[in-house]
């Protein structure tokens, strides 16, 4: 009991370590986006936030979204708004990131999405060839915790 116990105390302090957000490499931007959604009502909130190697804050976004009737679905167009900001900003070298580790895995395969976000994913997929450089992250929610408040205060 003892061994497990320490073993768990090893693996808490772990993850504390690597919980914030870190600043992308030189001349790759950062777009960190995350979702709120009311299950109840079904109103959502998508939003971003876009920083450069410093850290600096260049743009954000909200969007309202009516309609969308889960979770799942509104992560998926978050996901589809920040990798077309990017590309309507003109950045060619990003990296995206979400606390969602389902909507990360979907946007790195490569194989037919026959899911219910299965349009979103193959927007993305061509979406893709616009950059020279994208790629998709999963982070802690500590670490995309500025989105997320933006996108829960907005809703």
């Amino acid at each position: 009991m003892e061994e497990l116990k320490g073993l768990e105390e090893n693996t808490y302090t772990k993850r504390i370590e690597d919980v914030s957000w870190k600043a992308p490499p030189s001349s790759v931007i950062k777009i960190n986006f995350d979702s709120a959604f009311d299950g109840r009502r079904f109103p959502s909130v998508s939003g971003m936030v876009v920083r450069d190697e410093r850290g600096i804050v260049l743009f954000t976004r909200m969007s309202f979204h009516e309609g969308v009737v889960s979770t799942f679905v509104v992560e998926a167009l978050a996901c589809q708004l920040a990798v077309s900001t990017g590309f309507d900003k003109g950045w060619i070298r990003v990296i995206i990131e979400e606390d969602s580790l389902t909507i990360v895995k979907k946007y790195k395969s490569l194989k037919l999405d026959k899911s219910h976000i299965g349009v979103f994913t193959r927007n993305i997929q061509q979406m893709k060839s616009n950059y020279q450089e994208i790629s998709f992250n999963h982070v802690p929610r500590s670490a995309n915790e500025l989105t997320h408040a933006l996108a829960k205060k907005m809703l």
